[in-house]
């Protein structure tokens, strides 16, 4: 049992930030996201006793949110299949590299050009 809970719960609002981008990343909506993670925190505030050892709390606090994630999506009985899904019109993390390679060529041109044709050109 970890023995001061003060602490304790003052750790597990600092990982706030950690949790928030977890959630963002599952749902994709930034205020789900931060209901998800109030959630998250609230619980494992209410229920720190639990947690046995203080090393393993980004772990315990990820299968809390994780908890709260697959809660929501039963409760709004968020049902995918595979087979009806639309493809995605966003790009993905190969295009989006190509298109951050893209510009750094580009700046690194733009670099190289003389000052009075950089500043037109910028």
């Amino acid at each position: 049992m970890i023995k001061n809970q003060t602490l304790l719960k003052n750790k597990i609002a600092d990982s706030r930030g950690r949790l928030y981008r977890v959630a963002l990343a599952w749902c994709g909506d930034k205020m789900l996201a931060d209901d998800l993670v109030q959630e998250a925190i609230a619980t494992s505030i209410d229920k720190s006793e639990q947690l046995r050892n203080e090393d393993q709390l980004f772990g315990w606090l990820y299968s809390i949110l994780n908890n709260k994630w697959y809660r929501y999506l039963r409760r709004n009985e968020f049902h995918e299949n595979i087979d009806e899904q639309m493809p995605c019109e966003d790009s993905g993390p190969s295009v989006v590299c190509q298109e951050l390679q893209l510009v750094n060529q580009v700046r690194y041109a733009i670099t190289k050009l003389p000052v009075v044709e950089r500043q037109v050109l910028v």
